[in-house]
């Protein structure tokens, strides 16, 4: 993995004795040459770090390149706005935050079994496949107004606060006529919702499960 002097990016390749030094000194060059920025490999670590990408990078070019270390402790970029790449932050338990307020779509197990994750902010979704399965930490959830993604699953993410919950509900399109759509939350978060937010979901078209 190299890391980016200065802005604490790291973007890495799978390890595992795959990669011979002289690989992983033409990948740190691709790198630096790619992004114009200077960085280092003997800034490789294991401790906890803040991954900012910068607002230049786009979508395209961070899915294809960006492979997390399993040791982010925040995840921000205020530009991006797909990950399409499944798995991404699997079994990352530093990771704790989580801000990505253009993001409109993500896609299969993108924070599976981040069991630290407490806070994720989220752009206007059209579009997300079961991305926080067993987020167990999670409490403060943040979606863009006007989302009109089909269907979202919450059910193993049983810390959630009311106040995201009904947030999630505020910030719903209304999918009346759009052929509504499925938050599933499980039995421990459907409680924690009051009747009035229950009747406000069913005005909307949000079928609450």
């Amino acid at each position: 993995m190299a890391y980016f002097n200065g802005v604490n990016i790291a973007f890495s390749t799978i390890l595992n004795g795959s990669l011979l030094d002289t690989e992983m000194v033409q990948f740190a060059e691709t790198m630096k040459n790619l992004f114009s920025l200077p960085m280092s490999l003997d800034e490789v670590s294991s401790n906890p770090y803040d991954c900012i990408i910068p607002d230049f990078i786009n979508t395209d070019t961070f899915c294809n390149v960006f492979l997390p270390n399993g040791n982010e402790k925040t995840f921000k970029c205020n530009t991006l706005t797909e990950i399409s790449v499944a798995n991404m932050f699997v079994g990352c338990v530093t990771l704790e935050t989580v801000y990505i307020p253009a993001c409109t779509a993500l896609t299969r197990w993108t924070f599976k079994d981040c069991s630290n994750l407490k806070s994720i902010t989220l752009g206007t979704l059209t579009s997300i496949v079961v991305p926080f399965v067993n987020c167990t930490s999670l409490k403060d959830l943040i979606i863009g107004e006007g989302t009109t993604a089909s269907a979202f699953s919450l059910s193993t993410c049983d810390s959630l606060t009311q106040e995201s919950l009904h947030g999630l509900i505020d910030n719903y399109a209304d999918m009346t006529d759009l052929g509504g759509a499925t938050i599933t939350v499980g039995a421990i978060n459907l409680a924690k919702i009051t009747d009035e937010y229950k009747e406000k979901a069913v005005n909307k078209g949000l079928t609450l499960a």
